[in-house]
């Protein structure tokens, strides 16, 4: 499964160095971002008046009027971070599994889990997979979630970064790279200073929303429009609550002017302490599209995304867990839900499925995947528009 900064068709989303697998991780992101930057500005400025000489061989095209497409999002915590294969570390660094049986852990492990959740992914068959508690291990990195040859060939993966200590999280995105083009990636800090490593309180570690922007592609071509879709991934903190407030403000304040946006996320709204008002404040800027999700087996209104397995509560703060803690929100312009949103319940184990919920343990993960289909509509260029664009590149 190659990562962004890997590929030798720029429809797959990647426009750098074939050797830039090579290189450190840092470097390579860093290279990634400046490449991107300037290709989208030349795409921008190329295609919107493009030589009539070379349109044979262009690789883009821009839109000449406004077009919807269907688009499925997926957000799905794989819990990668907690329950990984390096036990011997986990348990030093982990008190809630320092007492678990090797049977109990065998039973949660990273393998024994990472086929079922990339069915869980392939089954959905979402343009957009967000994904929350990932971190990478000396002896087990988050790229064998990709090693499906089923994914390989419809998805590449974003990984999002916050900060460089050991028990460092990151998020994931996936997209599927036949029907988009990545234009460009960024973080934006949950702080005052957005645009800076920082963290508000002592108390966090320091939390990003990942951020990326996409153009359609169409028969091979990018379309370039007006405004990108851009796609963003978040997971706050599980606790204090008034540090989830700044950070639900936070979020609210970078994204409030976006147009054609979708924010996923693990939010951990908790409904026993303050989660319903978070939710109500975000719900403020943004449409919230998982609103009244249902289980996909029964189609009952979901009233919890998270499942608790058996064995321990993750947190003796958190008693109640019968909360929707996976949200997916957009904003009010040119994204709109068709049909209901769904979480999938399904085990996704070999042979037959148990009744819902009646077996939370054979859960791929203790968050069920939050879906929903949307219509999101692009802006074409028009012959003013396109006359205004051509006319600000060449100054």
């Amino acid at each position: 499964m190659s990562a962004v900064n890997t590929s030798e068709d720029v429809t797959k989303g990647t426009m750098t160095s074939p050797d830039a697998n090579h290189m450190s991780e840092g470097n390579s992101k860093v290279k990634t971002q400046s490449v991107f930057g300037k290709v989208a500005d030349l795409v921008h400025r190329w295609f919107v008046d493009p030589p009539e000489s070379k349109l044979d061989n262009a690789i883009a095209k821009s839109a000449e009027e406004d077009f919807a497409r269907e688009v499925v999002f997926m957000n799905y915590n794989v819990n990668r971070f907690w329950l990984s294969d390096d036990w011997k570390a986990m348990k030093e660094r982990c008190p809630n599994v320092a007492n678990w049986t090797e049977e109990q852990l065998g039973k949660f492990s990273w393998n024994e889990r990472v086929p079922r959740i990339t069915r869980a992914i392939l089954a959905n068959g979402a343009d957009f997979v967000a994904l929350e508690e990932l971190r990478k291990l000396k002896t087990s990195n988050v790229y064998s979630l990709l090693a499906d040859p089923e994914i390989d060939d419809r998805y590449r993966f974003i990984e999002f970064v916050s900060n460089g200590t050991a028990l460092c999280m990151t998020h994931g995105l996936l997209y599927d790279y036949r029907n988009w083009f990545l234009r460009g990636q960024r973080i934006e800090w949950l702080s005052d200073t957005p645009g800076w490593p920082s963290h508000f309180g002592e108390k966090s570690f320091g939390r990003v929303v990942g951020v990326a922007d996409f153009y359609p592609v169409e028969d091979g071509k990018i379309i370039v429009t007006q405004e990108p879709l851009t796609v963003a991934v978040a997971h706050l903190d599980v606790f204090p609550e008034s540090l989830k407030h700044e950070q639900v403000g936070a979020m609210r304040k970078l994204f409030e002017d976006q147009t054609t946006f979708v924010l996923l996320g693990d939010m951990n709204f908790f409904d026993d302490c303050e989660g319903g008002a978070m939710r109500e404040s975000m719900e403020e800027t943004f449409q919230n599209l998982g609103k009244e999700a249902r289980f996909s087996q029964s189609k009952k209104v979901a009233t919890r995304t998270f499942v608790p397995y058996s064995y321990e509560q993750r947190y003796e703060q958190l008693k109640e867990t019968d909360s929707v803690l996976d949200h997916i929100f957009a904003s009010h312009d040119n994204v709109e839900r068709v049909g209901e949103a769904w979480l999938d319940t399904r085990t996704h184990c070999d042979g037959e499925e148990p009744a819902e919920l009646s077996d939370w343990d054979a859960m791929p993960s203790d968050h069920m995947p939050l879906c929903v289909r949307t219509r999101v509509q692009f802006e074409g260029w028009d012959d003013e528009a396109s006359s205004s664009q051509a006319s600000s590149s060449k100054d």
